[in-house]
């Protein structure tokens, strides 16, 4: 079968592996031939909402799509607060909630706008001497200082105030997590939070109105048509630069390395970009630094 991405809805209470396993599984059954299956980026088992999946050679292109920019939906309880930071935890905080005027949240909201030092959840995926943070967790095992990092938020916007439950738009860098972000947003208005509902509605660009449900998916791959909903390799790397080959595909295929000036008709700035051969997409290609007359192949659509 061909090659590509493909934007697709997760439901929640599904890990990012599960919706990978099972589509890999499901394409074995139906085509009968083992497809590599892969994703760019994970989305938390009780989060639902856009994930950018990879069939195929696009599974090679993987690290050079980076996830950058998202923007999700989330709803915050005030006057609780779980292990997990959402509803699938273990209280560990409950209090009445006061009362806030929709101007004090939106202020407190502002807030955050920028770049800002987040503390991921305890129960999270990010590594620490090797081990998942939520491995620990759930082992019981103490961590006195977790580890922090600098996320940031474009935008942040109060959509809906409903007794004590707050619906936002969250517009940020990859790497935020919109638990701990709740988590502050309740200590900035003096109250325990927690997550409720996560919806992510896009990633760089790919919405979740064109997302592909996995049932879609599923019907698609009994008919071998799953190719109908490929976004093309080239495309979700367009934010390299291209460059057009004259001669020496073959060269570039098998991994060699190309002068610039015989095959390309110029010499470029080195750096990471599209390479193309009579309007076919090869693959990723690296002008490195140390030699710009040559074009070292990184990753190759073969």
């Amino acid at each position: 079968m061909d090659s590509g991405f493909i934007n697709v809805i997760k439901p929640t209470g599904m890990t990012s592996n599960d919706l990978v396993a099972k589509l890999r599984g499901q394409i074995k059954r139906a085509y009968g031939e083992k497809v590599k299956v892969g994703h760019t980026g994970t989305l938390d088992p009780n989060a639902a909402g856009v994930m950018i999946l990879a069939i195929g050679k696009a599974t090679g292109f993987c690290r050079y799509v980076i996830e950058k920019d998202k923007k999700y939906i989330a709803e915050i309880l005030l006057g609780k607060q779980t292990t997990t930071l959402d509803t699938y935890g273990t209280i560990i905080a409950e209090q009445i909630p006061k009362e806030h005027s929709e101007e004090e949240i939106r202020a407190v909201l502002s807030s955050f706008i920028g770049t800002t030092v987040q503390t991921p959840p305890e129960f999270s995926a990010i590594k620490i001497n090797g081990q998942r943070l939520y491995k620990l967790a759930r082992e019981g095992r103490t961590i006195e200082e977790l580890p922090q990092r600098s996320v940031e938020i474009s935008e942040i916007r109060l959509i809906e105030k409903k007794d004590h439950i707050l619906k936002i738009e969250v517009c940020c860098s990859s790497g935020t997590y919109i638990r701990s972000l709740a988590r502050d947003i309740g200590e900035k208005l003096g109250e325990a939070a927690t997550m409720t509902l996560l919806i992510r509605h896009e990633v760089d660009g790919h919405r979740i109105q064109a997302s592909h449900t996995p049932e879609e998916l599923s019907e698609l791959i009994e008919q071998k048509a799953l190719e109908r909903v490929f976004v093309p390799i080239d495309e979700m790397v367009k934010k390299y630069p291209a460059l057009h080959l004259k001669s020496g595909e073959k060269l570039y295929v098998n991994g060699a390395s190309l002068n610039l000036s015989k095959h390309l008709g110029k010499i470029v700035e080195e750096g990471l970009y599209r390479v193309y051969f009579q309007d076919g997409f090869l693959g990723i290609g690296c002008v490195r630094q140390e030699d710009l007359l040559r074009l070292k192949s990184e990753t190759l659509a073969r």
